[in-house]
């Protein structure tokens, strides 16, 4: 079975584009044949188009060349369900404040619950195995084992360069979950 090779981002693409006409990028930018010399523009901001590089060569034991191809990723769907297994820096991006962030989390398991109860419940257990709740739970349990305050597990995370949530956030969450309980 031969492997896929990646696209190193310096590396030169070959793009057919929705037109039928080839492109070249290279760093980035779209260098298009003009005659002999290349010239550059910048690269079109909507392309319908299948990405294709330089195919390697690998030998074969019957003497003719093998050609690997390139397989474009799968695009993953997400639902509702799926979008509230948020990552830290995800959770961080969703709103300008706590209060903006946890009011999303709680809009998206409300709609949930409108479609079915059911569902409410399955947002629910995707929110607690988000890694921003098991930030949340590992800074609370931090926090009361080393009978400091949460601030102090906060500041020790900050310093040691580990994902952490701020003072506010912790509360918001914390607030959230009280919500989610009722």
């Amino acid at each position: 079975m031969s492997q896929i090779p990646t696209i190193d981002p310096n590396e030169e693409v070959i793009v057919k584009d929705s037109d039928g006409s080839w492109k070249v990028f290279t760093n980035g930018q779209m260098v298009s044949m003009s005659g002999n010399a290349p010239v550059k523009k910048s690269a079109p901001s909507t392309v319908s188009v299948s990405v294709r590089r330089p195919l390697p060569v690998m030998p074969s034991s019957n003497g003719r060349t093998m050609v690997a191809d390139v397989m474009p990723p799968r695009p993953t769907v997400v639902g509702p369900v799926q979008e509230l297994r948020m990552s830290v820096d995800d959770y961080m991006r969703s709103g300008a404040t706590p209060a903006e962030r946890v009011a999303k989390i709680l809009t998206k398991i409300k709609e949930l619950e409108r479609e079915d109860y059911s569902k409410r419940l399955e947002g629910i257990s995707a929110w607690k195995t988000s890694d921003v709740y098991s930030l949340y739970i590992l800074l609370g349990q931090e926090s009361v084992l080393s009978s400091s305050g949460i601030e102090d597990s906060i500041q020790k995370h900050k310093s040691e360069n580990k994902p952490y949530l701020s003072v506010e956030d912790f509360q918001a969450i914390t607030d959230l979950n009280n919500k989610l309980r009722t």
